[in-house]
């Protein structure tokens, strides 16, 4: 992202100017904004810019001396200058300093489009020692233009262009993809491992999705040298994650296994290690099915379209905070103490493709295999080459739910019912024919079953809250990646249920607020004008809402304004700062810190990756 630096005496023009536009969508962010030009001067020093837009017109330093000491500091100091005057010295006089434009106010944003997109293309053509973008914000460019590619959202030229600016190794015609995920730290894990294993030396094609996967794109010469240096890797990871929850040492970035030689060519892994047991090139066929209740259609692995969009459907869980882990779920187990969780990194790799025809299918493919961990736990490594369907398959229906389930919560007998589930889903996950889509079904079937269940003994509408969190359950579901992950939802639905069912409901006034802020998030609240609304002392209602929902009243708040605009952010083409106003922020600077914070983007980098 190339910054920019707003420099005008009227706050309402850097606010308008703030507002009015999706600076992202030019490859650019306002890093600063300044109401004289000694202040902008003094901000240039400490953190230059690329691109300087000024009033010409301010007190004290006006906007041609600014330009004149700013390019003291920033010989290549892209400047367009506003003003308010139609003055042919001054434009002659901003002209002799090398300005893209002269916009006259009040501002033709067409024209200011037209200026910042010829601006960009001529920082992108810049020759080396111009202005270069930060390391982070090269990270966030480099996984914005990876995922469109993998998308198909990006043209060859457009690419071209952004890869020579970061430098991107893409001279060699083959491509293989390849992810790694760690569901349970948000795919944190998953990147940590990469880091310190290859390093960018040896993965400088990454990104990390919107599912939380880290991609690899592993370049070749042919298909098989492409697939080889994406297997290589993946087994080296493979390797280091066991060593790591064991409690091994964490290898150096391009060590352990690295040769001592040359340095690895860029896109490339060293040397393959031997397969690690259970990585798909040595997968074992599913076991023989078990006697169980539930079974099921297979499915095979289908061709996937286009790469997987963005999670928009069954993603960004709209209940405020985590569900809690029932009791003996895989998500209550301890970890190593080392640190990292004690769930394995899972990892897939696609097919080889030739870029510029069907490149986006490695990714898709590598995507789809992932899915397949929910039926072959023993794998750290799924091949979508390797993936075959059965020969046979079983049309009986799936028979989950009835009348044990129903026992089972109204006895509150969670040891039964967990039981139950852990039965009935390896019985599936051993079905010959079994597909990933067939047991998230069942998944799914039985968080329906319970909240039927849930309708059916207390009667009367389920309230939003309620509602949110049986979303929650099928959220999990459709990201799970392996069996437990698959179960651990819908335990957690189970158990949730038997919780309301065991209680006639949350302390009555708690569940009124709940209610309040669901139909109300974008009004004025807090703890004081709910208190004088429902005749309770705020700091009373603060300790019960707390006691009660787990959360700080002022914590849930945000988290439900920041889970309704990212639904915004997803499905409208609505500006920022209205989002910002229709979900109850009044301060569009403030919001943006709130989701920045709960989010770890910024509004408009959410938007770009939809």
């Amino acid at each position: 992202m190339y910054r920019v630096l707003l420099v005008d005496d009227e706050p309402f023009i850097v606010e308008g100017l703030q507002d009015a536009l999706d600076w992202s969508s030019f490859e650019l962010e306002i890093a600063g904004t300044a109401g004289s030009g000694r202040a902008a001067l003094e901000l240039l020093r400490r953190r230059p810019v690329d691109l300087l837009i000024t009033d010409i017109t301010m007190p004290g330093m006006s906007g041609l001396e600014l330009i004149r000491e700013a390019r003291k500091l920033l010989p290549e100091l892209k400047v367009i200058i506003l003003s308010g005057y139609n003055e042919f010295d001054y434009l002659k006089e901003g002209m002799s300093l090398g300005i893209e434009n002269y916009l006259l106010k009040p501002v033709s944003f067409q024209e200011l489009r037209s200026t910042l997109s010829a601006s960009v293309a001529k920082l992108s053509a810049a020759p080396a020692g111009a202005p270069v973008l930060s390391p982070e914000e090269k990270g966030i460019l480099r996984d914005r233009i990876l995922f469109r590619w993998m998308r198909g959202d990006i043209d060859p030229i457009e690419l071209g262009q952004r890869a020579e600016l970061l430098r991107l190794p893409l001279g060699q015609p083959w491509l293989c993809a390849a992810t790694a995920r760690h569901a349970a730290s948000g795919g944190a894990q998953a990147r940590r491992l990469v880091d310190e294993t290859l390093g960018e030396r040896e993965a400088p094609l990454r990104f990390s999705d919107l599912d939380g996967d880290e991609v690899l794109l592993f370049l070749g010469g042919s298909p098989e040298e492409a697939r080889a240096r994406a297997r290589a890797a993946l087994e080296r990871l493979a390797e280091a994650d066991a060593s790591w929850r064991a409690g091994g040492s964490r290898p150096e970035a391009g060590g352990a296994g690295a040769s001592s030689g040359a340095a690895a060519p860029p896109g490339s892994a060293s040397g393959p290690a031997p397969a690690p047991p259970g990585s798909a090139a040595a997968m074992p066929a599913p076991g023989p099915a078990r006697p169980g209740s539930v079974s099921g259609p297979s499915a095979a692995l289908p061709a996937p379209g286009p790469a997987p969009a963005p999670p928009g459907s069954a993603s960004a869980p709209p209940a405020p905070g985590p569900d809690p882990a029932p009791p003996g779920s895989a998500a209550a187990s301890p970890g190593t103490g080392s640190g990292l969780d004690s769930a394995p990194v899972r990892f897939s790799l696609g097919t080889a493709e030739r870029i510029g025809e069907l490149e986006q299918r490695s990714y898709a493919f590598a995507k789809k295999a992932q899915d397949y961990h929910l039926l072959h736990a023993g794998s750290p490594i799924l091949d979508a080459a390797e993936l075959r369907p059965s020969a046979s398959s079983t049309d009986e229906p799936l028979e989950i739910g009835g009348d044990a389930y129903s026992r089972w919560l109204l006895a509150r007998d969670t040891d039964a019912l967990f039981t139950r589930v852990d039965d009935d889903f390896l019985a599936l996950q051993r079905r010959e024919g079994a597909t990933p889509e067939l047991l998230k079904s069942a998944a799914i079937e039985l968080v329906v079953a319970f909240r039927l269940e849930l309708r059916d003994m207390k009667g009367g509408e389920q309230s939003q809250e309620v509602l949110f969190q049986f979303k929650k359950s099928l959220d999990r579901i459709s990201r799970a990646s392996a069996l437990e992950e698959l179960t651990d939802a819908v335990k957690a639905s189970a158990h949730f249920t038997m919780e309301l069912l065991q209680r006639s409901d949350r302390v009555p006034i708690v569940s009124q607020v709940v209610q309040h802020v669901a139909e109300r998030y974008a009004e004025p609240l807090s703890l004081k004008s709910l208190g004088a609304t429902y005749h309770i002392h705020p700091a009373y209602l603060g300790q019960l809402f707390a006691k009660e929902t787990g959360a700080g009243f002022t914590d849930y708040l945000n988290r439900y304004r920041i889970e309704r605009a990212k639904d915004k952010l997803r499905t409208t083409d609505d500006k920022v700062a209205d989002i910002s106003q229709e979900v109850g922020y009044v301060e569009t600077g403030y919001f943006y810190k709130q989701f920045k914070k709960y989010v770890g983007l910024s509004p408009n980098e959410y938007r770009e990756l939809r």
